[in-house]
């Protein structure tokens, strides 16, 4: 049986529905949907660099939890 996929880099769900990348300050990025990839690079853009361990603790990632944009877990 594949490995399965490393989580999203964003929300941490799995990555079932596909890859969705994103090279950011040398690293790639990986994400479940193209919407956590677009959250991403607005947080990048808002905290000037691309971490997201960092994001996790911003009002707007919060905010984007709290109205559904990243999904807390996979029913959701």
């Amino acid at each position: 049986m594949p490995a399965a996929a490393p989580p999203c880099d964003l929300c941490r769900l799995p990555r079932v529905a596909g890859d969705f990348p994103l090279t950011s300050g040398g690293h790639t990025y990986r994400f479940c949907c193209p919407g956590c990839r677009q959250v991403f690079s607005m947080l990048a853009a808002l905290e000037g660099a691309a971490d997201p361990e960092a994001f996790r603790t911003t009002d707007l990632y919060r905010r984007c939890r709290e109205m559904g944009v990243i999904p807390g877990d996979p029913a959701e």
